[in-house]
């Protein structure tokens, strides 16, 4: 089981707050896209946004603006351990057709946790032609509360179908300020040191 073993908020995302506030538009008016890809430089949160936005929508007591982290849905995503979550990831290199093929089928169940599921494809540009025309294939015909999550470096190598079925949200570098928060935070050191 994937283990994250840290907080997966809006608040535990440095920068990047153009991105929340589109997601959290779309939430609040129920009008949440089938599929995102989210595209941008390695390290910078991509990923992390995709689990945050997980939470906010899996949220038993959601604020305004971001998850609770307290309920047993939230819980479940900080350790890795939420039903209703799939995630892909690239394995010696590369994400396989296979590895779609055994992912995508439970998504057509009820939610077990709910109310949402998610496929979240890290890494996104390592899948096969093979493995994105699988993909391909739900993301056309996508169940009800399905959310999928592409995460890339690269879009650019993904092919054009599966691109024109998501949409994209750019995430940039971080800026010096944010960078120096995130390592204050996670090093117990004052900011102007960092």
């Amino acid at each position: 089981a994937l283990r994250f073993e840290v907080p997966m908020r809006f608040a535990d995302v440095a920068g990047h707050a153009h991105v929340k506030d589109v997601l959290l538009r779309a939430a609040h008016r129920e009008r949440v896209p089938h599929a995102f890809l989210f595209a941008g430089p390695e390290g910078v949160g991509k990923r992390r946004m995709a689990l945050a936005f997980l939470s906010y929508l899996v949220c038993r007591e959601p604020g305004e603006d971001d998850a609770c982290g307290r309920c047993r849905p939230c819980r479940m995503i900080d350790v890795g351990a939420f039903a209703d979550l799939a995630v892909l990831a690239p394995e010696k290199g590369t994400i396989k057709i296979d590895a779609v093929r055994e992912a995508t089928p439970r998504l057509f169940f009820e939610a077990l946790v709910g109310p949402w599921k998610c496929l979240l494809i890290d890494d996104a540009h390592t899948m096969t032609l093979e493995a994105a025309n699988a993909a391909l294939k739900t993301l056309e015909e996508p169940p009800a509360r399905t959310l999928f999550v592409l995460v890339t470096s690269s879009p650019d190598v993904l092919p054009r179908t599966v691109l024109s079925r998501c949409v994209t949200l750019h995430f940039g570098a971080l800026p010096t300020d944010d960078v120096a928060a995130l390592v204050a935070r996670e090093r117990g050191i004052p900011e102007d040191d960092a």
